[in-house]
């Protein structure tokens, strides 16, 4: 707690012996209203406290004007950046005094010669003195000895400013109430005390200055008990780290305009530029109070109420487990209120102290959008500053945290962190604090029991990644999107579902990783999500033979399961993706001059069911030929067979080629189609590729109405299968090379 003195006996001993013009008492009363202020922070700008001062009896020109003496003290410590200064016996002090609110132009402070602590004035000067520097009177107390001023007798008023008084709200007891009283005491040149209406009010109310808020990768919130992102050491990027394997920080404002630019001229594009803050009473809403550099040098005049940033957040990573490296977006990301892609609103910094202060030193990106976190043994610190602000808004700021393990060899475990504003309050060697600073966050009792013993820790740390050898309860099932077999290929679509997973917002971010026969980590690149599940194309470089699948959804394990890769997995597109009934693709056929396209089923909206187009061959010139689509046939022998069969009749198969819309899509077009299957009706295609058979789609043989050859072939499938199909051989002697 400050320690508090008598205060008169302090001003009469600096009180001067010298004789000044007598006059009546001034009357005045203080006008300030409180600011808002910070609980965390030990330097917190206070409202200007202000006096409206009339009566009295103007000085005569050329007497000497009278001098009064002012002392503030406050209900916590009033922090001072340089008391290594000494002038008068008085350590210096960044409040000022001003008189009458002079703009910036006609400034003019008070130096006091040598020892002395005073600028003797008298009426008619044509420059009279209107800034005054404070002096430390105590650890909670800031005095002004000695200030003249001239009485505006009773039809005027002189207005008296006391700006950049800094308090510390955290050092307040816990259960006190939140607010920051100022007594203002005032005397004249016999020690004798001027009544002030007010003296006594409140000059700052403390609220909590920021909440941190851990959210998953697609800005989902989760407990404070469990940590945003898990993953199992093969889903860890190995070079570049990705937002999908990652988590966000985010920092609120408890209260409009607690986050705070260092002064008026920060911003995104020079976060060390300043220019003055200088307009009496004017509120600038950053972490600066009133500054003017052109006031003289002397005594640090030019730099006083200058903050040294503005305000930094910041988090520690502690048990980061071997073979992590933890990167940070070198500025705020999605999310952000108002957030601008060319404006920062805060960006990430290095810092030069224990504090996590020193000036703003920009750390560049390593890889679009992050840097790697230095590593001191198992702890990264990553600090951003508030470079733009709204004091109108209450604000949140979101960062992203990625992983990487670019050395392998990654040891399981979980990692916290401890997210607080900052710079932190820690005295430096001149005994100074920064200018803004802020105490630790408040620390609840963790017990931990070991085979050495129980211990119990103050922490306030909360978990943030866990690197886990297996994902529990939820199996992962990937299959063929066209068929639902459970062999999928290499460049081929495959269908992923989690089994237990809840539907609804657990997709959002998905990421599948494939770990191959040979042990390599595959990306198996997302390309559609439903309800159900989700698309995914499976890296062209998989080696066959059985592959483990790892899902994660929103940066969080989804679930891990098996898959067996094979070096082809035909499967056959039906038209409502289940892998059965309507074949996806389209007939073409040639009519004289003619040529149609027609699908081979469209859906009827009617009964929202899939109805057979009816393909007549025999009244086509050249034949008819059908384009199927189709998966898992890229990897095929360049020496091996492909046969089609329709009602177990050959169809030569005319090419088998990918498609140029749809990734992982082949199209494969069969034919002409044999008079001999004229109005068969509904009849079975089948494929088989390098002896491994596809499954079975149907279309509809019969007379038509030629289609419109606008009309397009069925989507690509979207719902994910779970049935299992199981694959058979031909005899290669009915097959044909495409």
């Amino acid at each position: 707690m400050s320690r508090t003195c008598p205060i008169r006996l302090l001003l009469v001993t600096v009180s001067a012996a010298l004789t000044t013009w007598a006059s009546n008492p001034l009357n005045c009363r203080r006008i300030d209203q409180p600011a808002t202020v910070r609980a965390e922070g030990a330097a917190e700008l206070l409202a200007d406290i202000v006096l409206a001062c009339s009566g009295g009896s103007p000085t005569p020109s050329g007497r000497r004007v009278p001098e009064y003496q002012f002392a503030i003290v406050a209900n916590t410590g009033l922090p001072n950046r340089t008391p290594e200064s000494v002038i008068g016996d008085w350590s210096l002090s960044d409040a000022l005094l001003l008189i009458d609110e002079p703009d910036p132009a006609s400034q003019t402070v008070c130096i006091p010669d040598s020892r002395a602590v005073t600028c003797p004035q008298y009426s008619g000067d044509p420059s009279p003195s209107n800034v005054f520097q404070g002096r430390v009177l105590q650890s909670n107390g800031v005095v002004f000895p000695q200030i003249p001023i001239d009485p505006p007798g009773a039809n005027s008023v002189r207005t008296i400013r006391i700006a950049n008084l800094r308090a510390s709200p955290s050092d307040l007891p816990a259960k006190s109430v939140p607010s920051i009283t100022t007594t203002l005491v005032m005397y004249d040149a016999n020690g004798q005390t001027i009544p002030i209406s007010y003296a006594k009010k409140v000059s700052g109310e403390a609220l909590p200055a920021s909440k941190f808020t851990p959210l998953t990768s697609a800005s989902e919130r989760v407990p404070l008990t469990q940590a945003p992102l898990i993953l199992t050491p093969s889903l860890v990027p190995k070079t570049n780290p990705s937002h999908d394997f990652g988590f966000l920080l985010k920092f609120t404002e408890g209260f409009a305009a607690a986050f705070r630019r260092r002064n008026v001229a920060t911003s995104g594009g020079d976060p060390l530029f300043v220019m003055p803050q200088a307009t009496p009473g004017y509120l600038y809403s950053t972490e600066s109070g009133f500054y003017n550099d052109s006031l003289p040098a002397e005594n640090g005049l030019n730099l006083t109420g200058l903050a040294e940033t503005g305000t930094r957040l910041r988090v520690v990573f502690n048990h980061i487990p071997t073979g992590i490296q933890v990167w940070a977006s070198v500025r705020d990301v999605v999310g952000t209120t108002g957030y601008d892609g060319t404006a920062p609103k805060a960006m990430l910094t290095y810092t030069s102290d224990a504090t996590y202060g020193g000036p703003f030193s920009q750390v560049n990106e390593w890889v679009p959008g992050y840097a790697q976190l230095y590593l001191d043994g198992t702890q990264a610190t990553a600090t951003w500053e508030v470079v733009s602000a709204d004091p109108a808004l209450v604000e949140s700021l979101v960062f992203s945290i990625a992983l990487t393990a670019q050395a392998g060899n990654v040891v399981t475990g979980t990692a916290n962190m401890t997210a607080t504003i900052a710079p932190l309050a820690i005295a430096r060697a001149d005994g100074t604090i920064a200018l803004p600073s802020f105490s630790l966050p408040v620390t609840t009792n963790t017990t931990t029991t070991t085979a050495s013993g129980t211990t119990t820790a103050a922490t306030n740390a909360v978990p943030a990644f866990s690197i886990v050898n297996s994902i529990p309860n939820k199996k992962t099932g990937m299959y063929s999107a066209a068929s639902g077999a459970t062999t999928v290929a290499p460049a081929s679509l495959a269908a992923v579902t989690v089994v237990g997973l809840k539907a609804d917002a657990a997709f959002s971010t998905v990421s599948v990783v494939m770990v191959d026969s040979i042990g390599t980590q595959r990306t198996c690149q997302v390309i559609s999500i439903s309800l159900q599940g989700a698309i995914c194309l499976v890296d062209p470089a998989i080696k066959p033979g059985l592959a483990v699948v790892r899902v994660a959804s929103s940066g969080r394990p989804a679930g891990t399961g098996f898959v067996q890769v094979g070096q082809v997995a035909p499967g056959l597109f039906s038209a409502d993706s289940s892998g059965q009934g309507l074949a996806a693709g389209q007939a073409n056929s040639q009519v004289g001059a003619a040529t149609f396209t027609a699908p081979l089923a469209v859906l009827e909206a009617a009964t929202n069911s899939w109805i057979a187009v009816p393909i007549d061959v025999t009244a086509a010139t050249n034949g008819v030929t059908l384009e199927l689509r189709a998966t898992g046939l890229r990897e095929r022998n360049a020496g091996g067979y492909v046969i089609a069969q329709i009602a177990g009749i050959d169809v030569p198969v005319i090419s088998i080629t990918p498609s140029t819309a749809d990734a992982g899509v082949d199209l494969v077009l069969i034919g002409p189609l044999p008079q001999s299957l004229a109005n068969a009706g509904l009849v079975d295609v089948q494929l088989a590729v390098d002896g491994v058979s596809a499954n079975p789609v149907s279309i509809y043989l019969g007379q038509s109405v030629q289609a419109n050859p606008a009309v397009p072939p069925a989507s690509p499938p979207r719902t994910v299968v779970r049935r299992p199909i199981g694959s058979g051989t031909v005899a290669p002697s009915a097959a044909r090379r495409p």
